[in-house]
């Protein structure tokens, strides 16, 4: 069942909460793995391209000129926070980033890390396509990044399976909701995780939870999972200007060094 390829569950595709349309459509297609939809609106501050899945936002990219790698999101700037944990591991390191999206993490970490290198799983090639097309994904396969980055589309399991490689940073940015039973959140996906990190490496989630109360029973349960395979586990809110009451993304990150 591992090596089996998953279509993303509908209301399970959103990198994050946030219920927008997007305004201006370049471009929508139904796909397998769900309806695609490219727009641009002036998002925080910018004006910005965004990918929609099933109406939920995926990926927003800044267009003026010279802020392309700009992190709209605030769990994005959550993943660039756990690198820098990690300075020596920071500036020549293996990363792999498991949920491309529209691969806008992938172009800000190679652009603003000159000495590493990243793998991307993507599970859906539509959204590779749309990639190309309309975010940063043309820009991370022509010219000098593109040695230093490679593209399977896959699911991260399948991919983990297919691969010796241990990476310093493995980023998970596929979104999977409240099923972390299965896939790489489950208890098979977390060991299989485990044994593709270097040892000073770093586990890094992307997870829609409450950081208290009620609704953050997910979270809870995924960093006890977690800390059955890490001794260190940290689950941070994205956004902090938000009510930790809240479903919201926080990101996780797991290591088996102190972090």
């Amino acid at each position: 069942m591992a090596n089996k390829k998953h279509k993303r569950p509908k209301k399970q595709t959103a990198r994050t909460g946030e219920p927008l349309r997007a305004a201006g459509v370049l471009f929508e297609a139904d796909t397998d793995y769900g309806h695609i939809e490219v727009g641009e609106r002036f998002f925080r501050g910018h004006r910005a391209r965004l990918l929609f899945v099933d109406g939920a936002l995926e990926s927003a990219m800044a267009l003026e000129r010279g802020e392309r790698q700009t992190l709209l999101f605030p769990y994005l700037r959550r993943f660039d926070e756990a690198v820098r944990l990690r300075p020596e591991q920071m500036a020549s390191g293996d990363a792999l980033l498991i949920g491309g999206g529209g691969f806008v993490y992938a172009d800000h970490f190679l652009v603003t890390h000159p000495g590493s290198r990243m793998d991307a799983a993507e599970i859906s090639p539509e959204i590779i396509d749309t990639a190309r097309r309309y975010f940063s994904l043309s820009a991370l396969e022509s010219g000098e990044r593109a040695e230093r980055f490679r593209l399977s589309a896959s699911d991260g399991v399948s991919f983990l399976l297919g691969t010796e490689k241990t990476y310093d940073f493995i980023f998970n940015d596929a979104f999977c909701g409240r099923d972390f039973d299965t896939g790489l959140l489950g208890t098979y996906g977390i060991i299989l995780t485990r044994a593709h990190l270097k040892e000073e490496g770093l586990y890094v989630v992307n997870f829609v939870t409450a950081v208290n109360g009620p609704l953050s029973l997910p979270g809870r349960r995924l960093k006890k999972r977690l800390l059955r395979q890490f001794p260190h586990v940290l689950l941070l809110q994205a956004d902090e200007t938000r009510s930790p009451l809240e479903r919201q993304n926080c990101v996780l990150i797991a290591a088996n060094r102190e972090l």
